[in-house]
């Protein structure tokens, strides 16, 4: 998780398969808290750059939206493209 300032949570990483967009649900994986992706940042050529989607093997920052239960330090995963087909242990 990074904070780059007061009230601004990105979770950073590579997406690993797929795609994400900007206002997509997303689940935050182990803790299952759902919440929708505010906006996807990457970092290019030394500069922070706003993208609309991102998809493999893009290492970019997601920032969500609304307030997320104290899993902060403790997100392994972030699951994009939840629905019927998508099954957990």
């Amino acid at each position: 998780m990074l904070r780059p300032h007061v009230g601004v949570r990105g979770y950073s990483g590579p997406i690993v398969f797929g795609v994400v967009k900007r206002g997509d649900d997303v689940m935050l994986l182990p803790a299952r808290q759902t919440t929708r992706v505010k906006s996807i940042v990457e970092l290019r050529d030394g500069a922070t750059a706003e993208r609309d989607y991102a998809f493999a093997p893009m290492s970019v920052t997601l920032t969500l939206d609304g307030e997320i239960d104290s899993v902060d330090e403790c997100v392994e995963a972030i699951l994009a493209q939840i629905g019927p087909g998508i099954r957990l242990p």
